[in-house]
């Protein structure tokens, strides 16, 4: 654009020259500040994830501790009323049922212990030795 010296002086050059390296220094400055406002925005935006990330840690913790305490005191509640329980006379009544139904089995056992005996002793030794019509097809058709 300037390549002819003679309709502008020297002065008038420098002095766009200044101005154009002004603009630039300007336009410069305005890049590193506005680089600088990024960092500073990704600074304050970290800090805020790590501040949010602390209060839901905070939160869990808080939410185990409260779950704990209400766990420990059914945990007790339950104790108790087991407890309770187990110490009035439904544990000797299961003893003596257990004692009955004991030896009502000894007694079973010894009222038809020769009955089962002669029982098993029979299917055992009486085995027929006969083959029914449809073993003795089978055999005859699987042989041919």
């Amino acid at each position: 654009i300037l390549t002819r010296r003679s309709h502008f002086g020297s002065s008038d050059l420098d002095s766009a020259q200044r101005f154009a390296l002004n603009v630039m220094a300007q336009s410069q400055a305005l890049i590193q500040k506005l680089l600088k406002a990024e960092e500073d925005a990704e600074q304050i935006i970290t800090r805020a994830r790590e501040g949010r990330v602390k209060k839901l840690q905070a939160a869990k913790e808080s939410a185990q501790a409260d779950l704990d305490q209400i766990r420990a005191a059914a945990e007790a509640e339950f104790q108790t009323n087991y407890g309770a329980a187990m110490a009035s006379d439904g544990s000797s009544d299961l003893s003596r049922l257990t004692e009955r139904e004991i030896h009502a089995v000894a007694h079973d056992f010894t009222a038809n212990g020769d009955k089962v005996t002669k029982y098993v002793f029979d299917k055992v030794v009486s085995v027929n030795l006969e083959l029914t019509e449809i073993q003795k097809t089978t055999l005859i058709l699987g042989g041919a």
